[in-house]
C-alpha cells in the first residue's frame, strides 16, 4: 500500500494538454544542464496555452498493473474540466484500497508548476525522435518522498512527452504517453522502480466524449485537520454519512450513513482522503470541526451542504469523520455498522451535534459528540 496511490497517479499524465507524439520510456536523466533558459520558458508558455485550450472530456480507462500485491486490472472513468483539472473514478477498486477509488489531479497545469516548484532548465535532449526541453522541478515546500520531478516538453509545441519522479530514498517512477489522431491520449505506460516495489502500469483509453456537455463532478477540498494527531499502530473509527440539510440542521439518512473501525499497522502513509466527495451543483458549503467518541477517540469532522451523490443515492448534505493518523500501513477492518448523526444550529458561528454508532444487531457500539468551528461565509 505504501506506493499504491503513486502508481495509480500515473494515470494523471493523461490529463496533460499533450499531442500526438509518443515514445519509449526515458532511460536516463539529461546528461547535463543547458543554458537555454529562454527555450524552457517558451516551452512552458506553450504548454500553458495548450492547457487553457484543452476542451472538457470524459473517457473510460483500463489500467493493467503488474507487480506483487497489486490487482491485475482496474476500470474507471477519467473526466477533465479546464477550470479544475481531472478526476479519476475507479469502478472496481479492491476493498483494501477503497480510499483511492476517486483521485483528483492538479499537476497538469504549467501555471501551478511555476507557483509550486523551483523550476530549473535541464537542457534539451532527444525524445521519441523530437527535441525535448527538460524541466527539473523541486517542490518549494520540501517533500520527504520526492526529490525532483522531471518534465519532458516538446521543444517546438510545448506538449508534455514524459515525466520522471525521483524519490528521496532512491528509485523513480517513469511514464510516457502515446496519443491518437484526435490529439488526446490513447495510452500511458509507466515503470516503478522503488525500494521493495517493482511494477509496471499500462493505461488504455476508450472512446472520448468531448465538449462542455460532459458532466463534471468537482471534488471538495477539505481544510487541514486541527484535531489531535495519532501515529500508528492503533485502532481508529471513521464516519461517513449522506443525508438531509434543512435550514440550520443536518440529519444523516439511515442506510447510507455508517461507521467503520479499523486497526492500522505501522507503515509509511499519512492521512488518506478517506472519501473524495463527488458533489454536483454550485454554492457548496463546507463546515469543519471535530468529533469525540465516548471511547476517547478525537477526529476531524466535515459537514458539507450541497447536492450530493453517493452510490446512486441523491442527498443535499454529507458528513465525514476520520482521525489524523500518520505513518500507517495496511488497515484491517474490525467492525462496522449504521450511524445515527444529527447536527444542529449550523451557522457561521459553528454548530453541535450527536453521533450514535450501532452494531448490526441494533445495540450501541459507541457514541459521541460533534463540534463545528466558526466558519467564514
Amino acid at each position: 500500500m505504501r506506493h499504491f496511490k503513486q502508481l495509480l497517479a500515473i494515470a494523471a499524465l493523461a490529463i496533460a494538454p499533450i499531442g500526438c507524439a509518443g515514445g519509449a520510456l526515458p532511460t536516463s536523466a539529461p546528461s547535463a544542464l543547458g543554458n537555454a533558459g529562454a527555450a524552457a520558458q517558451a516551452a512552458v508558455a506553450r504548454a500553458a496555452a495548450l492547457r487553457e485550450a484543452q476542451p472538457a472530456y470524459r473517457v473510460p480507462v483500463r489500467i493493467d498493473l503488474h507487480g506483487a500485491g497489486l490487482p491485475r486490472q482496474l476500470h474507471g472513468t477519467l473526466s477533465f474540466q479546464p477550470q479544475s483539472g481531472a478526476t479519476l473514478a475507479i469502478d472496481d477498486m479492491p476493498a483494501y484500497a477503497k480510499a483511492f477509488s476517486h483521485l483528483a489531479f492538479a499537476g497538469d497545469d504549467p501555471h501551478a508548476w511555476l507557483r509550486d516548484y523551483a523550476v530549473r532548465d535541464g537542457g534539451t535532449v532527444r525524445f521519441a525522435g523530437r527535441p525535448a526541453v527538460v524541466l527539473q522541478m523541486v517542490k518549494r515546500t520540501h517533500s520527504l518522498t520526492v526529490d525532483r520531478t522531471d518534465v519532458y516538453l516538446d521543444a517546438q509545441t510545448g506538449r508534455t512527452l514524459a515525466m520522471v519522479w525521483h524519490y528521496a530514498g532512491g528509485g523513480r517512477i517513469i511514464a510516457a504517453q502515446t496519443y491518437g489522431s484526435n490529439g488526446l491520449p490513447s495510452a500511458v505506460d509507466a515503470r516503478v522502480d522503488l525500494a521493495g516495489i517493482h511494477a509496471t502500469a499500462a493505461v488504455r483509453f476508450g472512446t472520448y466524449a468531448i465538449g462542455e456537455a460532459v458532466a463534471h463532478r468537482p471534488f471538495v477540498d477539505l481544510k487541514t485537520c486541527k484535531t489531535h494527531s495519532y501515529t500508528a499502530p492503533g485502532t481508529y473509527t471513521v464516519l461517513v454519512s449522506a443525508g438531509t440539510f434543512a435550514g440550520e440542521a443536518y440529519s444523516g439518512d439511515s442506510g447510507i450513513s455508517f461507521w467503520a473501525k479499523a486497526s492500522f499497522a505501522k507503515g509509511y502513509d499519512d492521512v488518506p482522503a478517506l472519501l473524495d466527495v463527488p458533489l454536483t451543483g454550485e454554492n457548496i458549503r463546507v463546515y469543519d470541526g471535530a468529533y469525540k467518541l465516548k471511547s476517547g477517540l478525537v477526529g476531524c469532522f466535515y459537514l458539507l451542504a450541497g447536492n450530493y451523490l453517493y452510490k446512486g443515492v441523491s442527498a443535499n448534505g454529507a458528513a465525514l469523520g476520520y482521525p489524523d493518523v500518520h505513518d500507517y500501513g495496511k488497515p484491517t477492518i474490525l467492525g462496522e455498522g449504521p450511524l445515527d448523526i444529527s447536527v444542529r444550529r449550523v451557522t457561521t458561528k459553528g454548530g453541535s451535534g450527536t453521533i450514535l454508532l450501532k452494531n448490526t444487531n441494533g445495540t450501541v457500539a459507541d457514541k459521541g459528540t460533534v463540534t463545528l468551528y466558526p466558519h467564514l461565509p
